[in-house]
């Protein structure tokens, strides 16, 4: 497969070379990182093709370069269809996470069209749905309900953590916390991640701080 250098080392194929290297990863089963090995193109840019074609072969034709000229880009770019916003809204009331990639496959899958997915963020973006969204995320989320008890010793929180240490050898933290006062009311390093091990280091504990009413844990095989 012949290979045209762009300035700036990178490989452009043309639409029947496309085609062949898409060819192997459908019927030979090849991995996107084959085909960049053997094409001279990153694996990202063939992962860019197959979402072009919508991951069917059937639709290798969508490859083909489009003789637009840059006007009819341009509008391309700039403008949708009435129709077409007013699908996208419908689709934001149903599915208000919905992407600019989940849009665009969707026109493509239902409608048959290709709506580029610059345009659709443009367009989200244009009304406010953008900047909405990552406002939600960058605002801290409240939480109403509490977990803590509401005296000492009414639970704690028991957990083992598995640590690596130098020469390949291993040690176990177990660590048991008051559910209420978050205070830590026992932590110890042991060799292994044992039933026996934990109920020494909780024994201990309770011989300190007395009974405790209930113990929390995951379901590790050590707490059985």
């Amino acid at each position: 497969m012949s290979k045209v250098k762009r300035s700036g080392g990178y490989t452009k194929l043309s639409y029947q070379e496309k085609v062949v290297a898409l060819k192997h990863y459908f019927v030979n089963g090849v991995t996107a990182a084959d085909i960049g090995r053997m094409t001279g193109v990153s694996p990202n840019t063939v992962n860019g093709w197959l979402k072009q074609i919508d991951y069917d072969f059937d639709n290798v034709e969508q490859l083909k370069p489009k003789n637009r000229d840059r006007s009819t880009r341009k509008n391309i770019l700039n403008e949708l269809a009435p129709w077409v916003t007013d699908e996208i809204a419908e689709l934001l009331k149903k599915n208000p996470f919905m992407g600019p990639l989940k849009i665009k496959q969707y026109f493509h899958r239902h409608h048959q069209i290709i709506v580029p997915e610059k345009r659709i963020y443009f367009h989200l973006k244009e009304k406010g749905i953008i900047d909405k969204r990552m406002r939600r995320k960058k605002s801290p989320e409240k939480h109403e309900r509490r977990f803590e008890y509401d005296r000492p010793l009414a639970a704690v929180q028991m957990d083992l953590m598995q640590l690596k240490l130098t020469g390949n050898k291993k040690a176990y933290l177990i660590s048991i916390i008051d559910d209420h006062s978050r205070f830590m009311l026992a932590s110890k390093l042991v060799p292994d991640k044992t039933m026996e091990s934990v109920m020494t280091v909780f024994s201990d504990m309770i011989k300190k701080y007395g009974v405790v009413e209930r113990v929390i844990t995951d379901k590790g095989s050590e707490f059985v």
